[in-house]
């Protein structure tokens, strides 16, 4: 208090240009000294956890360019080296570190992570890739990756490697035959629908076959089909272990769903009462029907994927593609699949 008089008594001493002089200075400093703490305070938030995250993942978006000529090479694979020249990599990559939501459905998954499987090998290269840049493993937990199977043998030993490989992204398998949208009748809706399969007696990982101890090619056990018109195709591969493949075909009863419904589980909703966003990549694989699938999306429909990748051998590819660039897909082909964008390709 005694400080608070003298202070008011000097300042009355003064002339008006001292004392406007002195609370200038008085300003100054306090202006000053509020800039002093508010830079601390800066500096304290930008050596925060969240501040860090953010400036791994700024720097992990410039290296985006880098990632995508590391893992587009001709190692990896006809198929995805396609999808790279649609710009996979980058596009995933970007996705991922900006807080989205990444999801890859596989229809006709088989026991999932094989070694001819386009997908397995690039997808899981991906976030490890971004896992290591950024030191952030959360990351993996914005990919959901779903698995569509519907032969009983294939299916169980899919359930297996999922679980096997949990720690890569969030991943789920749906024991289904997913049929066209435009099949929608009561029948296809219920449980029985006749479904050729290969007996399991065949190991679908090494194609040993307990019966006989000889061992078959691993992709037989991936002819599974509404139609037994593949695996007779393929007869000769028995035979010439002295087989006869009729032996070896079991009709089983699948559940089946309509691609629409299967979108439906499988994509992911970020929050509630959202609208389901499309599928990043959708992959087809179900012995002759996937271009009817394919044919079967509706232009209008919410599950349109940015990257949708089909075998087109046993189908008839024309109408699928005329479909496809009706509603704004690119596409390619390679030996046995075709990819369709909605980007434009760059090679």
């Amino acid at each position: 208090l005694l400080f608070l008089i003298k202070m008011r008594l000097i300042l009355n001493s003064l002339c008006p240009r001292v004392y406007i002089s002195f609370l200038l200075g008085l300003l100054m400093l306090s202006v000053h000294m509020v800039f002093i703490w508010n830079q601390e305070r800066l500096l304290q938030s930008f050596s925060s956890p969240y501040f860090r995250k953010r400036e791994l993942l700024s720097r992990a978006e410039q290296q985006v360019n880098q990632m995508h000529d590391s893992m587009c090479s001709p190692e990896m694979g006809e198929d995805w080296n396609h999808l790279c020249s649609f710009n996979f990599v980058k596009t995933a990559a970007q996705l991922i570190l900006k807080g989205e939501h990444a999801d890859i459905v596989q229809i006709g998954a088989h026991t999932g992570f094989e070694q001819n499987d386009p997908l397995a090998k690039g997808v899981a290269g991906l976030l490890d890739a971004l896992v290591n840049i950024t030191g952030i493993d959360e990351l993996r937990k914005r990919v959901h990756w779903t698995f569509v199977e519907p032969s009983p043998p294939n299916f169980k030993r899919l359930s297996e490697n999922l679980a096997n490989n949990s720690d890569l992204c969030e991943m789920k398998g749906i024991n289904a035959a997913v049929v066209s949208d435009h099949v929608a009748n009561n029948e296809t809706k219920a449980d029985n629908l006749i479904f050729y399969t290969i007996r399991d007696t065949i190991d679908p990982e090494t194609g040993f076959d307990s019966l006989s101890n000889k061992t078959l090619p691993t992709w037989v056990t991936q002819l599974s089909s509404f139609s037994m018109e593949p695996i007779l195709f393929n007869r000769r591969v028995f035979t010439k272990q002295k087989l006869r493949v009729e032996d070896y075909i079991v009709e089983v009863k699948v559940t089946a769903r309509t691609f629409s419904d299967v979108m439906k589980e499988a994509v992911v909703t970020k929050q509630k009462n959202q609208q389901q966003p499309p599928p990043l990549l959708v992959l087809i694989d179900t012995e002759g029907f996937d271009c009817d699938i394919v044919q079967g999306i509706s232009p209008s429909s919410p599950y349109l994927p940015q990257y949708l990748l089909f075998e087109h051998k046993q189908c008839k590819k024309n109408p699928a593609y005329e479909h496809l660039k009706s509603m704004g897909y690119h596409t390619r082909t390679t030996s046995d699949n075709a990819i369709a964008s909605k980007a434009i390709s760059h090679n």
